[in-house]
């Protein structure tokens, strides 16, 4: 086949006569079945498009010239006087996280719309304060399960539609028709819709590009949907009419004209020689309903566990305020959070009972060392006892307690950076990040560190409610008429500094206090 266009060289030779020109039944058959040659074929399907747009009432396209002609533009300009308003209105709208919410609970009935209410941060707070915190996590729980259950597949189903159908909204809002229209009229300014355009016919390879653009997203309009939903939810989201149900209707038709009569597509394929071209669509798929539930449910989860966290901080700062009397207190220097940043900056825990050990420290440090020697001095050694076994468990756990204080000195001081523990711990810390065996090593000195203050606070805790149930039963004894526990105490009284009574009271609340404040850490351990 010789190619189009191009003379074949002669060079003086006969040519054989079966090359010269097709022979009676190559013709026939060409005839009634049609040529072989590709090229023949596709000038046929053009000239069967050329003649279909002659067919087409729009004359937005002139095949003789392939020139695109005014009328093209004035159709783009129909559009872009409805959407380009909207454009600025509902810029980066796409992103926005408040308006995927509102197409979603805009399909809610009261019932859920209310259950959903119950769960925002505000109803969960107020809530906790008419219910206490005690009952409110059961109770939220309760409600997601609830709230959740509401999803079936269908509902699902039908809230993905409208988000997709939202999204289709915004593309055929933000569609760049300005770019397009300007190819028409080079003086058109951008959103001055005022102006009356002056369009001329141009080449029609200028705007092939914008065409299959505005095909793939023209084809991804369901002509049947119901826009009610997403112009309301638009009109929320903004606060005014971004596009009238009349207009938006004026678009739609607009797009069911150029679908029915395939216009664009018969001039894609005549202008680019192409008579096989098809509009590539991708319709929108997203699946936002499974992404929503879990974010209702992460943040109901976090507003129950920032009210516990409240309420924890609360009564922790209580307990200080009644055992210290302040809820600044620090005595440990090197069983510290300022040393856990060491660890840290490696993805390290640390230590992890850094609060309850400065606790205990300081108890027993300020406390235990003065008001509660003293008492148990006056008791133990003083007091003569009816049954030795209750006096020898308040000296038992006393001298435990001593012993823990000085256990706690001892820890601390061997973290300090001259001390070999600490030494060692630091230089560790700072091979972990290109040592595997270093990292391996630190975890499991750390480890052991941090198991030793989880034994003394344990065994500390114990032997303090030892001592406060112990306190309890001498001061049942002392408020009783026949006291059989004790047989001296008046003499216990005459050599007491102030009332004994008193002073066991206010050392059995310290000690119930401090109980509870150590309580508190551990149950925080344990959800951990």
């Amino acid at each position: 086949m010789q190619a189009e266009g191009i003379r074949p060289v002669r060079d003086g030779r006969k040519t054989p006569p079966s090359s010269q020109s097709p022979s009676f039944l190559e013709k026939l058959f060409s005839f009634l079945f049609g040529s072989n040659d590709p090229e023949k074929e596709k000038k046929r399907l053009l000239k069967e498009i050329e003649h279909q747009l002659k067919g087409v009432k729009h004359r937005f396209y002139r095949p003789k010239t392939e020139e695109a002609l005014p009328a093209m533009a004035k159709y783009f300009h129909e559009i872009y006087s409805v959407t380009g308003p909207a454009q600025l209105i509902v810029d980066h709208a796409e992103s926005s996280d408040v308006l995927k919410t509102m197409i979603i609970e805009h399909t809610f009935d009261g019932h859920l719309r209310e259950l959903r209410e119950s769960l925002t941060e505000e109803r969960i707070q107020a809530r906790g304060e008419e219910l206490g915190l005690d009952k409110l996590e059961a109770e939220v729980k309760e409600k997601v399960t609830e709230f959740l259950a509401n999803f079936d597949s269908q509902r699902a189903k039908s809230i993905n539609s409208a988000y997709n159908l939202l999204m289709t909204f915004l593309d055929i809002v933000h569609f760049d028709y300005y770019f397009l229209l300007k190819k028409f009229d080079a003086r058109l300014p951008e959103q001055d819709f005022r102006y009356i355009p002056h369009f001329d016919l141009i080449q029609a390879e200028y705007v092939m590009d914008d065409l299959k653009d505005f095909l793939t997203m023209v084809y991804t309009v369901d002509l049947s949907s119901d826009w009610r939903t997403v112009l309301g939810v638009v009109r929320e989201y903004r606060g005014t009419d971004v596009v009238s149900a009349g207009d938006w209707n004026k678009v739609m038709r607009l797009f069911s004209e150029a679908r029915r009569s395939q216009i664009f597509e018969f001039t894609i394929r005549h202008a680019e020689k192409n008579p096989f071209f098809k509009v590539k669509v991708v319709p929108h798929s997203a699946h936002v309903i499974e992404d929503y539930l879990a974010k209702v449910k992460t943040q109901a989860e976090l507003s129950v566990q920032k009210l516990l966290k409240r309420g924890h901080d609360e009564t922790i700062e209580k307990y200080l305020m009644s055992v210290f009397g302040t809820n600044a207190v620090a005595r440990t220097k090197n069983y510290t959070e300022k040393n856990n940043a060491l660890f840290m900056q490696r993805m390290l825990g640390g230590f992890m009972h850094v609060a309850p050990i400065n606790y205990l420290y300081a108890f027993l440090m300020d406390y235990f060392n003065q008001d509660i020697r003293e008492l148990v001095d006056l008791l133990i050694v003083r007091g003569h006892w009816a049954t030795p076994l209750l006096s020898q468990q308040l000296s038992e756990s006393f001298h435990v307690l001593l012993q823990a204080c000085d256990e706690i000195v001892e820890l601390d001081d061997s973290l300090a950076e001259e001390a070999e523990l600490g030494i060692r711990l630091r230089s560790l810390a700072w091979k972990a990040d290109r040592d595997k065996t270093a990292i391996k090593s630190l975890r499991q000195i750390v480890k052991e560190v941090n198991d030793q203050a989880m034994g003394l606070l344990q065994r500390s805790a114990r032997n303090l409610v030892i001592m406060g149930k112990s306190l309890k039963i001498v001061l049942e004894e002392y408020d009783k008429k026949s006291r059989e526990l004790l047989t001296n105490w008046k003499e216990i009284e005459t050599v007491s500094n102030g009332t004994v009574r008193s002073r066991i009271v206010n050392v059995y609340k310290k000690i119930y206090y401090f109980i509870q404040l150590i309580q508190l850490y551990a149950k925080q351990g344990q959800q951990k």
